[in-house]
């Protein structure tokens, strides 16, 4: 007998791991044990019909130098399950739960400096790509500027530029919020650690 599975749409920036986290553990806790994932605007999660149990869940991104076997190994002999992972700018993103114990909530960063090092990583990273969106942008605007010209080679080239020039700045306004708003949090992460 096959199992009861459910899609739910929902959107996070960058900066909301934490309520994507908190997201999955009500679905849990409702009954629906997070399975996959698939990436977009917005992200589909889906799920598996379970018994309703309190666990908890946790994102981590990991550039290419730090996704090791000891890495892996680390989080499984500390009780964390790997469940899924996806390719990031510069990294993956994985996906991790663990059962809690007497309704304690677990959490892979447990102090303010793993906390601040993680969102660090990230706006290096996600603000290395938004400066490469940022010249794909200017790009576009030079090759605009001259106009659409008709129906001719160049002109089908421009208006196919103005799609993708369209597309980028989609997903550049979205990087920029996720990273106005993980700035922000670095700004919360160094006031509580003082």
């Amino acid at each position: 007998m096959k199992s009861e599975r459910k899609r739910v749409k929902k959107m996070f920036f960058i900066h909301q791991y934490e309520k994507e986290e908190a997201f999955l553990h009500k679905m849990r806790l409702g009954g629906w044990k997070f399975v996959n994932i698939k990436r977009g605007i917005p992200t589909t999660y889906e799920f598996e019909k379970c018994e309703p149990e309190s666990y908890s869940y946790c994102l981590d991104y990991v550039t290419e130098q730090q996704d090791t076997e000891s890495y892996h190994q680390l989080l499984q002999d500390a009780g964390w399950e790997e469940l899924c992972s996806y390719p990031g700018v510069g990294g993956t993103w994985y996906y991790f739960s663990k059962k809690q114990e007497l309704g304690q909530k677990e959490e892979l960063f447990t102090d303010h400096d793993s906390k601040e090092y993680l969102v660090n990583r990230l706006l290096v990273t996600y603000g290395l790509y938004c400066i490469l969106l940022m010249c794909l942008e200017a790009n576009g605007i030079r090759i605009l500027s001259g106009g659409l010209g008709g129906w001719s080679f160049l002109g089908v080239l421009k208006i196919v530029s103005l799609v993708l020039f369209s597309s980028c700045l989609v997903v550049l306004a979205y990087v920029e919020a996720g990273l106005f708003g993980l700035y922000l949090k670095r700004k919360k992460e160094k006031q509580q650690s003082l």
